[in-house]
């Protein structure tokens, strides 16, 4: 790849991650995310959710960390047990 190539792919990246954060701003307003994210995909995870998110810590390396639930489909409860799990962030895609 020469330089104009990797130019061209570096601008994509950022303008795709622009587009991104302002989608998700405009459905879930502003994050306020400490310095790490800990990202939870959770499809129909009733069972396991809790024992997942208690695994989760509040501290990482030093700084300061937070859990971000992504429930995709919620008929079993798995949203119920997240919320009382503590500070989370809850996404809830349709």
């Amino acid at each position: 790849m020469d330089k104009r190539e990797a130019r061209r792919r570096a601008a994509l990246d950022d303008l795709v991650d622009r587009v991104a954060l302002e989608e998700f701003t405009v459905a879930h307003g502003s994050p306020d995310l400490p310095p790490v994210a800990i990202v939870i995909a959770a499809y129909h995870e009733e069972g396991h959710i809790a024992d997942v998110m208690g695994g989760c810590r509040s501290e990482i390396c030093g700084l300061g960390a937070a859990a971000i639930v992504v429930i995709d489909g919620d008929e079993d409860g798995t949203r119920a047990i997240v919320a009382r799990g503590g500070p989370v962030r809850v996404i809830l895609r349709p």
